[in-house]
């Protein structure tokens, strides 16, 4: 059974996504509710065009095993969500990927009522889980992509926010190269940028650390959020 859903995922790598689809779904009906038989199926159907069946399939993973594909799989659904709303950058900021709010300074920050505990453990699990869809994503995924855009934005966000819990210097302007590369993805990827992503995008991309410190004084000036 293994053999066949590892066999059925090369082929998902190779662009055959209808065989891979009839091997999948050939396994759920000998061996029903595994959880990467569903995620899997919802993977092929998505790249497909088929997303209400990709959604159907990547809920059910996740109803059999919430922490299937390291737990990542939530933010898969919250794409297809957003894909199966013809989502607009109006839509998405509204409705965001990762589920957080990170304010409207130069520098990220969460919102008061985020729901993200504030801890390294949860900040660190966030952005592996984003890392492990952005990785897989872009396997498949060329040019111009909203939803690729958004995810590789906010994972940006969430890679600065995580390098201020670890480095007390990144709290006083210095690059986080990880974000500065994931913000270059977002931008590869047409990101739709609205004020607040404009402002973002003018700390994370500059070179220079004069510039981003006067943006820190400037976010603790007009105090975002507060």
């Amino acid at each position: 059974m293994e053999e066949q859903n590892d066999y059925a995922v090369r082929l998902i790598y190779n662009g055959k996504y209808k065989k891979a689809i009839k091997i999948l779904l050939e396994i759920e009906k000998s061996k029903p509710n595994l959880s990467n038989t569903a995620v899997n199926l919802g993977t092929a159907y998505e790249l497909l065009g088929q997303n209400e069946n990709a959604k159907f399939w990547i809920e059910k993973g996740l109803k059999i095993n919430p922490s299937v594909h390291r737990g990542s799989e939530w933010i898969h659904l919250n794409i297809l969500k957003a894909k199966l709303a013809n989502a607009d950058s109006k839509w998405i900021r509204e409705n965001p990927i990762l589920e957080l709010d990170f304010g409207s300074g130069y520098f990220p920050k969460l919102s008061h009522d985020s729901n993200l505990k504030w801890d390294i453990d949860s900040i660190d699990r966030l952005a592996y889980q984003a890392k492990l869809q952005l990785r897989e994503r872009r396997k498949f995924i060329f040019g111009h992509d909203l939803t690729m855009a958004r995810l590789a934005y906010e994972s940006a966000n969430v890679e600065v926010l995580r390098g201020q819990m670890y480095e007390a210097k990144y709290r006083n302007g210095f690059k986080n190269e990880i974000a500065d590369k994931l913000a270059t993805v977002a931008v590869e990827h047409g990101l739709e940028k609205g004020k607040i992503e404009e402002k973002r995008l003018k700390m994370l991309l500059s070179d220079s650390f004069i510039y981003r410190f006067l943006l820190v004084i400037w976010d603790f000036i007009s105090k975002p959020f507060r």
